[in-house]
């Protein structure tokens, strides 16, 4: 089976009553994103606003091309607590779950994970979720970003992604945050 074209991995806590502030001293990592339940979100294409249902921490791992989901999840986990005890009482209270887009180039591209990387992810209760995006559909800048963030398309994984490319070309590292 050929390597899957591209994928992005982020680790997500959601919740509705946490502060972002407590979920980063007990993982140890500062996050990608972070919103509390309550705040006013501001949509940066319309303007309008709404308020935020749910508390979320977001640490996403460098996008990788080809995929290697892997590594992505050992990037992840290495910069968090190793202490299962923390795990534990984190998934008591939130949900934790590992949000992984996969995007084929062709059809019948595949990927996978270590027994290793499926021990770690299920001893801290870490939930996955997949979004595969099949190469004859293309994703609209007005679409919903495959991550997740909550953000469109064209305002996350899209720049992501060109970033990622741009680095393929010019060996230069650049990370864009949703």
């Amino acid at each position: 089976m050929p390597a899957l074209n591209q994928s992005v991995a982020a680790l997500r806590v959601h919740g509705d009553f946490f502060c972002p502030q407590y979920i980063t001293h007990m993982l140890g990592c500062e996050p990608t994103y972070t919103h509390s339940k309550g705040e006013t979100g501001r949509s940066k294409a319309s303007g309008s606003t709404w308020i935020r249902r749910h508390s979320i921490w977001t640490l996403s791992a460098e996008d990788r091309k080809p995929a290697d989901l892997d590594a992505q999840v050992t990037e992840l986990l290495g910069k968090l607590t190793q202490d299962l005890s923390v795990w534990e009482a984190l998934h008591k209270e939130h949900e934790i779950f590992l949000s992984v887009g996969l995007f084929m180039e062709k059809g019948n591209e595949g990927v996978s994970l270590s027994p290793v990387i499926l021990l770690a992810l299920g001893q801290r209760g870490i939930m996955i979720e997949f979004d595969i995006y099949d190469p004859d559909k293309e994703l609209l800048d007005d679409d919903p970003c495959p991550c997740a963030s909550g953000l469109t398309y064209g305002k996350c994984c899209k720049v992501r992604l060109e970033k990622a490319d741009a680095k393929n070309d010019t060996g230069v590292t650049e990370t864009v945050a949703p």
